[in-house]
């Protein structure tokens, strides 16, 4: 749990560091009432933000996995150059 605490930290810190490249088709921030409504209905999260919660559309997604696989590859590659 530690680790996707962790993980979601960074992917929200990476957002808010490159705006540019995460535009609104990528990615937008809900208010307090739509994350509590969302949360009422299928999220288990806990705590509440006063900035809003970050939230991604299916672009957004895709780009994220892209990333992800991105890093996948390069840590192959740094197993495979030795």
């Amino acid at each position: 749990m530690v680790e996707s605490k962790n993980k979601t930290k960074e992917i929200n810190q990476a957002v808010k560091n490159n705006l540019n490249k995460f535009p609104d088709r990528f990615v937008f921030r809900i208010t307090e009432k739509e994350y509590n409504f969302l949360k009422s209905n299928n999220l288990t999260s806990k705590g509440g933000s006063k900035k809003g919660h970050t939230v991604f559309t299916e672009q957004g997604i895709y780009m994220l996995s892209t990333i992800n696989i991105m890093d996948a590859f390069v840590l192959m590659r740094k197993y495979l150059n030795y």
